[in-house]
């Protein structure tokens, strides 16, 4: 659904600037050991051959005076076999002729055989042709180009012998590999294939080329409910290379993942009308990416990921191990962040334990998550992306309206933007049973579901379906239905407990859950007990048996609450239903921290 509008040749021949190409073409001749090792081995014998003649001969080159010379210096062992006095003359030749250089005496064997083709020129025709199928942008493999070449051949009837396969593949393989490549792959991957790599590729627009990558915060922040401390938060941060400017990131307590790398795309390709409603905060910049520079950490090369970027039309270009400079635009903005934002924040942590020394960044800790999430928005778009590099060339928001004034990057309409959350949710399997479908214990039905199963479900066998789940938000699914061909967005039963949930904070929830029943109800012995004794009261064998005690449940709450930058802004659009199952929970927090805490002792 989502069509790339960009071509397969993004960058001019000349997007290079000319500083970082080479001044001028130099060339300079082979030396020996541009040969293989037996050829320059050769070389040389026959080269100390040749001196010692000359300096033994007397007379000329004749078979009468070379004769006696090479029985002697071969009545030695030596490295090459002994040659015919003619074959010895003609070395000397070479070598006069060229300069008396060793190499002179190099067998060219690359040189050797026939250049003429010997098809005729029918069979040109049809080779040609099964060339032009061979370079599309569908990419067909080789066989299939010979296959079609074999084909037109048999189909003339003029009895036209097609070239072999080997031979096929033999001139395949002298064609011009940069032209392949520009015909199969298009022109930039041409270029990372076989270009200059002097420096980074300028882009020539804005979201041409655009860069992502993690980090973990230098800052401890806290709970919104309870202000107590909850560590660290990742960032996932993306930057457009030609203008400068911060397009995107996500924010949350859970290690890089897919999750994270999705959120922060849909987050730079989308308008941030939801940061201006909240906080006001003006960031003009979005738009569709061309190329999505990655490093080789395994969340970006899940396939999940890989389908995503392909639905956006986002060229994936995965940057070499251990080459961060090649990738330079985003590093350098982690260090400003750490550096800028984040130096003076109370909470802020070192990188190392000699410039901590004795502050304690958790003691000092002061500010909530939310606010820290507003205050960010508002340092990258209005701070950030509106100060000059450090030499004073640049400004990236100037830089930005300038580019989107010249050619502005592609946008997602309004259906496409409703349905992000559909295309970077996670990917799950899941049955679907006569209550509907359940998903880490959230039941999820409605009507359209109810009708699916009873025209298209069979009672004597189990049905597994496709689902997405939006991690930020677990109070719906969307349920891949293959005789519709359609995704149904299903709700969970539950809205009042699921309204703005994350899947980490549910994962806690049940978490807690369970060690408070640990802890509250009854030991598996106690349960054991009780069984026994129901069994003796239906047997009425002890009329005197006790019955077991009520065990004592809470609800559910957490202690991580699954925090992102989306949840946020989620809670400021919708504060009142948010506050209602805090209120519903809160009178719990501290009993079950209490347990959980004294669980993990």
């Amino acid at each position: 659904m989502f069509d790339d509008e960009f071509d397969d040749n993004p960058l001019r021949e000349d997007a290079q600037s000319s500083s970082d190409q080479p001044d001028e073409i130099s060339f300079l001749d082979p030396d020996l050991d541009s040969y293989p090792s037996n050829s320059r081995i050769e070389a040389i014998a026959r080269y100390e051959l040749i001196l010692f003649i000359r300096e033994r001969l007397a007379g000329g080159w004749t078979q009468r005076n070379i004769d006696p010379l090479t029985d002697e210096y071969f009545s030695e062992n030596r490295e090459i076999n002994k040659p015919n006095w003619r074959t010895v003359t003609r070395w000397h030749k070479k070598l006069l002729e060229q300069g008396d250089t060793p190499k002179a005496l190099i067998e060219r064997h690359h040189n050797k055989g026939n250049r003429n083709r010997k098809l005729e020129l029918e069979h040109e025709r049809y080779f040609e042709a099964a060339i032009d199928r061979f370079l599309k942008a569908e990419r067909p493999s080789v066989a299939s180009a010979y296959r079609f070449y074999k084909d037109q051949c048999l189909l003339q009837g003029q009895n036209i012998n097609p070239m072999s396969q080997r031979a096929f593949y033999d001139r395949i393989d002298k064609l011009n590999f940069y032209e392949v490549a520009v015909k199969r792959f298009g022109k930039y991957k041409a270029d990372i294939m076989y270009g200059y790599k002097g420096s980074t590729i300028r882009p020539e627009r804005v979201m041409q080329r655009v860069e992502i990558d993690h980090t973990p915060l230098d800052i401890i922040l806290l709970d919104d409910e309870t202000s107590q401390p909850i560590g660290r938060p990742y960032l996932t941060l993306l930057k457009d290379v030609y203008s400068g400017c911060l397009v995107g990131y996500h924010l949350t307590f859970k290690a890089p993942s897919y999750a994270s790398v999705a959120k922060a795309i849909c987050h730079a390709i989308q308008p941030k009308n939801q940061s201006f409603e909240a906080w006001g905060v003006v960031w003009p910049c979005y738009g569709k990416i061309e190329v999505l520079v990655v490093d080789n950490g395994a969340e970006f090369w899940s396939k999940s990921l890989e389908q995503m970027c392909y639905e956006l039309g986002i060229n994936v270009q995965y940057n070499p191990v251990r080459k961060p400079w090649l990738k330079p635009f985003i590093e350098r903005s982690f260090r400003t962040i750490n550096d800028l934002i984040l130096i003076e924040l109370p909470g802020k942590t070192f990188r190392s334990i000699d410039t901590r020394d004795e502050y304690n960044a958790v003691e000092h800790a002061s500010i909530k998550f939310n606010r820290f999430i507003h205050g960010f928005e508002k340092w990258m778009a209005e701070v950030y992306n509106c100060s000059a590099d450090s030499r004073g060339l640049k400004v990236p928001s100037v830089k930005w309206q300038e580019g989107i004034e010249t050619m502005p990057p592609a946008t997602l309409n309004d259906d496409e933007i409703s349905e992000l959350p559909k295309l970077a949710g996670l990917k799950e399997s899941r049955a679907i049973q006569s209550s509907g479908i359940t998903y880490h214990y959230l039941r999820y039905d409605s009507d359209a579901l109810a009708d699916y199963r009873k025209q298209s479900l069979s009672s004597d066998r189990s049905y597994t379906v496709t689902i997405k789940v939006d991690v930020d938000d677990l109070s719906h699914i969307y349920v891949y239905l293959p005789e519709l061909e359609k995704y149904l967005t299903v709700p969970c039963v539950d809205q009042s407990y699921t309204k703005n949930l994350s899947l980490d904070q549910h994962l806690v929830n049940r978490s807690f859950a369970k060690a408070h029943n640990r802890l509250i109800g009854k030991s598996d012995t106690d349960l054991a007990m009780a069984r026994q004794e129901i069994q003796e009261i239906l047997a009425d064998q002890d009329d005197k048996a006790k019955s077991s005690t009520k065990i004592k449940t809470s609800k559910k709450a957490a202690q991580y609450k699954g925090y992102s930058n989306e949840s946020v802004k989620n809670k400021v659009a919708n504060p009142s239903s948010d506050d209602e199952k805090s209120n519903a929970e809160h009178s719990e927090v501290s009993e079950l921290e209490t347990l959980w805490n004294s669980l993990r002792k």
